[in-house]
């Protein structure tokens, strides 16, 4: 299976486009690397894959072809910051069960604990949320993964334990990642291939 941008152009209004026939491909079981400056459109792209924006120019595909317009989106994002990802009010195990029923062995996997999903987010650290916010998002019907800067705000030990949980359920899942950072080492650890935006 393959998601690719085909000639995406973004932009707001009548001013300059944030993106201009931008072509991406991202495999199965593969992670692609997006790097580049501050508002070159990263993140954009992003929410552009993950049908949260729409392009102004070009196509989003899944093998070819053009994702549902609803039902259950193939292609989830994750954020730099995990709380305005979720309903404050909610407990853990709400938030979590929102899409599916919490997956045991995802739960371990990831490090999320049992004992979280009787908590409310802001009883979390920023890397436990973080974690609770990758455990929704990879349900069985996720194919990619939008990973923005989701491990930048974290210490390097809580990044590494995310990172190489993510390898190795991209690999035995088949999910496609790509993964936008402005952390060059952490690219070339974790992605086959980066491009430059």
């Amino acid at each position: 299976m393959k998601l690719e941008a085909s000639a995406i152009g973004f932009g707001f209004g009548r001013g300059v486009p944030i993106l201009d026939g931008i072509n991406l491909a991202i495999e199965s079981g593969r992670i692609l690397g997006l790097t580049g400056k501050s508002g070159r459109g990263k993140s954009t792209l992003g929410k552009i894959l993950a049908r949260h924006l729409l392009p102004t120019k070009g196509r989003v595909l899944i093998d070819g072809a053009a994702p549902a317009s609803s039902g259950f989106n193939p292609v989830q994002l994750i954020h730099q910051t995990a709380i305005f990802a979720v309903n404050p009010r909610w407990k853990i195990g709400r938030i979590v069960s929102e899409a599916n029923p919490p997956d045991e062995m995802l739960m371990l996997a990831l490090g999320v604990r049992r004992q979280w999903l009787d908590r409310y987010p802001h009883e979390l650290s920023g890397g436990e949320l973080q974690r609770v916010a990758l455990l929704r998002s990879l349900t069985p019907g996720t194919r990619f993964l939008i990973a923005d800067e989701i491990t930048s705000m974290l210490d390097p030990i809580a990044q590494s334990e995310i990172w190489l949980a993510l390898l190795e359920i991209s690999a035995r899942r088949d999910i496609g990642i790509l993964a936008i950072s402005h952390d060059l080492a952490l690219l070339d650890r974790v992605a086959v291939q980066t491009v430059t935006l």
